[in-house]
């Protein structure tokens, strides 16, 4: 009963870009990023506006080329999917989880699973940030 219409609600919001929008909302914040490397950017912005492969694939690409050290593009990789994460969880994880628990429930496990997921990747970043410097 529930299952179906989220999944429905979802598709039909991804239809006619919603997702598509957000992502892109996002990927115009790029002054939160100025710590990256420049050529690192569009490895975030492919996991904002594809998936988590886009961005590996990038990321592979850039660093077999030479263009990117690999601390560079590991934290391009935390900083993109810290930045993907909640959409993915709308997208993804909330159909699922609102099949299986009340609506209300299933928001309030994925925004704690989100909390802490992007706290530790977050803190994981920082201190990698600083080890490798």
């Amino acid at each position: 009963m529930i299952t179906v219409p989220v999944y429905s609600a979802v598709f039909i919001l991804n239809h006619f870009g919603l997702f598509t929008l957000m992502e892109e909302g996002l990927a115009q914040h790029v002054k939160l990023l100025a710590w990256l490397h420049p050529q690192s950017l569009g490895v975030v912005v492919l996991q904002l506006t594809a998936e988590i492969s886009a961005g590996l694939a990038a990321a592979g690409a850039l660093l077999d080329n030479g263009s990117l050290e690999a601390r560079q593009v590991v934290l391009a990789l935390l900083a993109g999917n810290v930045l993907s994460a909640p959409m993915r969880a709308v997208r993804h994880q909330f159909p699922f989880y609102a099949g299986i628990f009340q609506p209300k429930l299933a928001v309030e496990l994925i925004t704690y699973n989100q909390i802490f997921r992007t706290g530790s990747i977050i803190l994981v970043g920082i201190f990698y940030y600083f080890l490798t410097a």
